[in-house]
């Protein structure tokens, strides 16, 4: 039989107990927030809102704040990122790959613009090396980027920006491009652009991928002057290259061995070569300006290898339209230099009758050996250009003064110079060991120059050789 205790004892016990036992954190356990500061528990913290914000963000792929908080818990701190990979790859029924980062991959290619922006300042912001696997894949989505921010805009309703990007594009050593070109194709895409989208596919597809294209390529293509010199203009229009792409597509379809439209492209290539065939026409301005506009959005993004990579392939746009005071009033002393590099090499490509553009752009890329290695670096494996529009703007510099204000041959020598002293470094370096192949096509497109010089005397070795002798 047991005797209940009265109430007010009961109380009176209570509160002595709540007033005489120490305090949670004089026993060792601190609440709220700086529990995090005990490594399990941080991890635990992490994982935990790293979780809450997954499920939400998948359930909803279109839902812009359910993927903003996903990228707002994402850990950029390379323990706590450790930590995450850790977990997810014991959770039951992980097979070694994660679906978080993954998760965040596909954010960084997102349509929206703000999501798209802030899952790539999470992925830069991330230190991965130690996680081999992940941080290849990581750094090969990053080095994308910019190509494919171009080449989105291929899939613009607005048949100028659609051609113009492929266009654009065409030195682009970036497989998906080719399904890019395929993907651009719309029913209403007026004669010109529809043509120029089908020399894009023939030409990164190949002649044997779609044979009713080439058909519909050599049977819609230009019988009359007239309508060459409209399709003529509206390339010359976008971009500016030594070649019409639709002329070489044209030209390799002649060489097919296909008797159902080899013999008409045989024909119709005879007749874009006779003299006085495809004369310049009337220019179209509209082309042009609607392409600078759609590009102002990559100039401005805030990833530097997306702004560099947009102004890389712009720079050969025929009329930069507002682009030229945009660069010119948005310039960042912060900014990295091969971007300020590319930058300069933009204003000179738009203006090549300006000596002091040239003389800028010649200074800005041969500044220091670093600065000029970082440049060549990211053409070949940031942008994936097939050849460096930097270095083959300073070739086409040393074999002719195309500044009219370049009276005593500055730029012309100043070109001369550098380039020789980059041949001279690179035949040191050959000596030691094999170069690499970037390093090889470097070379080769400076040979060439070097071939076609006219035989002037060159008094010094040029600005870069001798800080390397310092």
């Amino acid at each position: 039989m047991h005797a209940s205790l009265p109430l007010p004892l009961i109380l009176f016990c209570w509160t002595t107990c709540c007033l005489l036992w120490p305090p949670a954190s004089a026993r060792g356990i601190v609440p709220g927030p700086q529990a995090e500061n005990i490594p399990g528990l941080r991890e635990a913290a992490i994982w935990g809102r790293l979780a809450a914000a997954y499920g939400p963000a998948r359930a909803e792929p279109d839902n812009a704040a359910a993927q903003l908080a996903f990228i707002a818990a994402f850990p950029t701190d390379a323990e706590a990122f450790a930590a995450v990979l850790r977990r997810e790859r014991s959770a039951p029924g992980a097979e070694g790959e994660s679906a978080l980062l993954d998760w965040l991959l596909g954010l960084s290619q997102a349509q929206d613009r703000p999501v798209r922006h802030k899952a790539r300042r999470c992925l830069r912001a991330l230190e991965p090396t130690r996680q081999i696997r992940v941080a290849e894949k990581i750094y090969a989505a990053a080095n994308a980027w910019g190509c494919e921010d171009l080449l989105e805009l291929s899939r613009s309703p607005d048949p100028v920006v659609s051609v113009g990007a492929l266009l654009l594009a065409r030195d682009m050593a970036y497989a998906p491009k080719a399904e890019a070109a395929l993907r651009s194709l719309r029913p209403n895409d007026p004669t010109e652009a529809r043509l120029l989208k089908l020399a894009a596919i023939i030409a990164w597809n190949g002649e044997t991928a779609f044979p009713d294209l080439n058909r519909e390529f050599v049977r819609a293509f230009p019988g009359t002057p007239r309508e060459l010199t409209r399709l003529l203009n509206w390339e010359r229009a976008l971009c500016r290259y030594d070649d019409s792409l639709a002329l070489t597509v044209l030209q390799r379809l002649a060489r097919v061995n296909a008797p159902d439209y080899a013999p008409q492209a045989r024909a119709k290539w005879r007749a874009a070569q006779a003299p006085g065939r495809a004369e310049p026409g009337l220019p179209l301005p509209f082309c042009a300006r609607r392409m600078a506009q759609a590009l102002k959005a990559l100039f401005a993004d805030p990833d530097p290898d997306v702004r560099a990579t947009a102004m890389l392939y712009g720079a050969r746009l025929t009329s930069p339209g507002p682009l030229r005071a945009w660069l010119l009033q948005h310039a960042d002393p912060a900014e990295p230099p091969y971007v300020k590099t590319i930058r300069a090499y933009c204003l000179a490509r738009w203006s090549p009758s300006d000596p002091g553009r040239q003389q800028r752009f010649l200074q800005r890329f041969f500044i220091n050996w670093e600065a000029f290695r970082q440049e060549i670096l990211f053409e070949d494996f940031t942008a994936l250009s097939t050849r460096n529009s930097c270095l083959a703007w300073v070739c086409r510099l040393s074999l002719k003064p195309l500044a009219a204000g370049d009276t005593h041959g500055t730029i012309l020598r100043c070109a001369r110079e550098n380039l020789l002293a980059v041949h001279h470094s690179l035949a040191r370096e050959r000596r030691q060991r094999p170069l690499p192949g970037y390093k090889k096509r470097l070379d080769r497109q400076i040979l060439t120059a070097l071939s076609r010089w006219e035989h002037q005397p060159i008094k010094n070795q040029g600005t870069l050789r001798k800080r390397q002798a310092e």
